[in-house]
């Protein structure tokens, strides 16, 4: 029985990156751009987050292994994920390019706005009009 009890933990306490759903094959080429000067950016690594609950509660957020872009700002990554820059790089992901328009073209646009934090943290110190 302290047998079966000892496997049961072993298994609950492998760590989430084992879960099926991380760090899928990526099947999708999106293109990264600045949304400031519409350049490409280049050797961005972009990953994707889910959360692992358990229960109601939410045990950890799960991150995925990076996806970079290449010099032209390509880039291939899992379908049906939402995509975002990396941890310790300088950009964030512009979601005004996506003001209007549905969930399908959202979801089927290839290419992803970005823009660098300091030009994100300008645009939202200065007042709206």
């Amino acid at each position: 029985m302290q047998r079966l009890l000892l496997i049961i933990v072993a298994v609950a306490a492998i760590p989430s990156c084992a879960s099926p759903d991380m760090n899928r094959t990526p099947d999708r080429w999106i293109k990264v751009v600045d949304a400031d000067n519409k350049l490409p950016v280049s050797k961005l690594p972009l990953i994707y987050r889910k959360f692992s609950p358990f229960g109601i509660v939410i045990r950890e957020v799960l991150t995925s292994c990076p996806y970079y872009t290449d010099s032209e700002g390509n880039a291939q990554v899992p379908s049906n994920v939402t995509i975002q820059p990396g941890p310790g790089t300088r950009y964030v992901v512009d979601r005004r390019s996506n003001i209007g328009k549905t969930a399908e073209e959202i979801e089927s646009n290839d290419v992803v706005y970005v823009r660098t934090l300091e030009m994100h943290q300008k645009e939202m110190s200065e007042p709206q009009r």
